[in-house]
C-alpha cells in the first residue's frame, strides 16, 4: 500500500505508518485481535446510551420523581468514562497501536510513539511480560516522494520477533 504523506509532518508520518501496522505484523504472521478496540467502543456507547436515557428522563418524567433515577445514571456515567479514559489515555494504554496472535497463540502487543519533532518512530513490542523497544527514522520507510514502503518496518520488527523467539528456545 503506498501512502504518501508530508516528509516533514512527524504526526502524519507517525498515522500512516500505524494505520499500516496490520499489513506488516499480517506479513509476519500474526492477525489482528480487535478485542481492546471494541472494548473501548463498547464503554463509548455505553456513555451515549447513558446521555441518552438522561435526556429522556428529563423530557418524559417530572423533575421530582427522577431526581434519584438521574442521580444514579450520572454516577454510571461518570463511572464508565473514568474507565473510558484510563483505557485512552493513561500511559500503558494510550499507545497500543496493534494486538495480535500468530499461529502459535502467541500474543504480541505493538506500542508506537514519537517526540514532537523528532523524525523516529519509537516502537515497544510485549510478548507476554517481556517487553523489546527498538525505533527506526521514519525516512526509512518513507521515500523522496513522500511513499510509504513497509519493508523497513517490516525487517526491523522481524529482527525484534526473532529475537525473542531465540531467547524463549
Amino acid at each position: 500500500m503506498s501512502s504518501k504523506a508530508n516528509l516533514y509532518s512527524v504526526t502524519q508520518l507517525r498515522t500512516i505508518a500505524d494505520e499500516n501496522l496490520s499489513e506488516v505484523f499480517g506479513s509476519l504472521g500474526y492477525e489482528e485481535s480487535f478485542t481492546f478496540t471494541d472494548f473501548k467502543l463498547g464503554l463509548g456507547l455505553i456513555t451515549v446510551a447513558l446521555s441518552g436515557g438522561l435526556f429522556l428522563i428529563e423530557k418524559k418524567i417530572s423533575f421530582n420523581d427522577s431526581y434519584y433515577p438521574t442521580i444514579g445514571i450520572l454516577v454510571l456515567y461518570f463511572i464508565t468514562s473514568g474507565i473510558l479514559w484510563v483505557f485512552t489515555q493513561s500511559s500503558k494504554y494510550k499507545d497500543i497501536k496493534f494486538i495480535g496472535t500468530n499461529d502459535a497463540n502467541e500474543k504480541i502487543t505493538c506500542l508506537t510513539s514519537t517526540t514532537k519533532y523528532d523524525p523516529i518512530y519509537n516502537i515497544e513490542l510485549q510478548f507476554g511480560e517481556e517487553r523489546k523497544k527498538t525505533s527506526i527514522e521514519f525516512m526509512k520507510m518513507f521515500d523522496d516522494f513522500s511513499n510509504f514502503h513497509p519493508d523497513n518496518l517490516t525487517e526491523v520488527l522481524k529482527k525484534e520477533i526473532e529475537k525473542v523467539a531465540k531467547k524463549d528456545q
